[in-house]
């Protein structure tokens, strides 16, 4: 019971952790569309624009990991370990497999948005876009 609770909490998790990529890269790409603009007039298709994007994503990737495993291993594995002490021993520092499976859905993650928000980005008209700033 306690396996798929905390399968659910992980799956939500994910959804959550995509919506919020999701926004900061459209919210990136709203403030740079006359360079994404400028780059799609120069020839750009919808995967070179996604490519560019995901650089984005990988930036806050590379600085959210290392914290994330830091807070994970420090401060909030052996609080929830000494919070469930009173009823269970577990330990709940993530393997360094999980860790691993963690990175790789964050690059899921990223690579998924990217592409979404890629392919939102090329819908506007080059022109209009250009001729806005």
């Amino acid at each position: 019971m306690l396996a798929a609770l905390l399968r659910t909490i992980a799956i939500i998790d994910a959804l959550v952790c995509l919506y919020a990529v999701i926004q900061m890269l459209a919210l990136t790409a709203y403030e740079r569309r006359s360079s994404i603009a400028l780059i799609r007039a120069c020839g750009a298709d919808t995967a070179q624009v996604a490519a560019v994007l995901a650089g984005a994503a990988l930036v806050v990737a590379a600085v959210a990991a290392p914290v994330a495993i830091v807070a994970e291993r420090a401060l909030l594995g052996p609080r929830a370990a000494d919070l469930a002490a009173t009823y269970a021993t577990i330990s709940l520092a993530a393997a360094p497999r999980d860790v691993a499976a963690v990175l790789a859905g964050l690059l899921v993650v990223g690579i998924a948005a990217s592409a979404w928000v890629g392919r939102q980005a090329v819908r506007d008209p080059i022109v209009r876009v250009l001729r806005e700033e």
